[in-house]
């Protein structure tokens, strides 16, 4: 079980904004829609695990929660937009022009780039191009997120390569604990694929997403199956105290699958 460092990390985001606004980077305006959506999308955030990440891996609690940081923001450009996409924005933002709710996204993934770039000049050379390597991982992602919206000839291949492309998300974050803390990441973005078919099929299944209840039962358990079997596999080359991260993932992502598999 994971301790919730979410509001810790959220403070530390509006902190930012706060110094953005002060610079004339950001208008009063926009820092209060964006911490509306930060706010709303705060549970909803990978950010308590990549904290954990970089802390496990050595990172210092100052850098863990810069790395928490950019989590949230890269985490909620991807409600934000998701939302817009689907139109659940209304849900925080419904008192604002659908126009203005697409500017919150389009500042969103702006703020991402520029929390990746001062986490990189933070951390010094580990963090080398660790804000470009972010914005190339989110453009990948944003490719698989068109396929999920598109669902163009879906099936349990599509499906799979759709997770495997919303993986690069997840790839920014690990990245970025790994440079807070001066490891190597490598090892560990493989994980990222299994993981990210798991979480999506458990988000599907608690939607009842009807695009993937209409898939075949058998080939999604297939699929399931062997995304816990390929995680498994995977684990042992991780550094050992990154482990106990990834199996709460795993738990979280498959419940009772995930024992059998460790």
């Amino acid at each position: 079980m994971l301790i919730d460092n979410s509001r810790a990390i959220h403070l530390r985001t509006r902190s930012a904004l706060r110094e953005l606004v002060a610079s004339g980077d950001l208008d009063e305006a926009s820092a209060r829609l964006l911490d509306r959506a930060l706010e709303a999308n705060l549970k909803g955030s990978s950010a308590r695990w990549v904290l954990h990440l970089a802390e496990a891996l050595g990172a210092t609690r100052e850098t863990a929660l810069e790395v928490g940081s950019l989590a949230q923001l890269v985490c909620t450009a991807t409600h934000v937009v998701d939302d817009i996409q689907d139109g659940d924005c209304d849900q925080y933002l419904g008192d604002v022009p659908s126009s203005i709710q697409v500017n919150v996204g389009m500042q969103l993934v702006a703020l991402v780039g520029l929390a990746a770039a001062r986490l990189e000049r933070m951390i010094g050379p580990s963090g080398a191009r660790l804000a470009e390597r972010a914005m190339s991982d989110y453009l990948k992602f944003s490719c698989g997120q068109r396929l999920e919206l598109a669902r163009e000839e879906w099936s349990p291949r599509a499906y799979e390569q759709m997770t495997a492309q919303m993986a690069h998300e997840a790839h920014i974050l690990v990245r970025a604990a790994a440079a807070a803390s001066g490891t190597d990441p490598e090892p560990m973005l493989p994980l990222m694929r299994p993981l990210a078919v798991l979480m999506q099929m458990r988000c599907d299944e608690a939607s009842r997403d009807p695009r993937f209840t209409a898939l075949p039962a058998e080939a999604m358990a297939e699929l399931r199956s062997q995304a816990i079997a390929e995680v498994g596999r995977i684990l042992p080359g991780v550094p050992s105290a990154a482990r106990p991260v990834f199996e709460a993932l795993l738990r979280a992502a498959t419940m009772e699958e995930a024992r059998a598999a460790i």
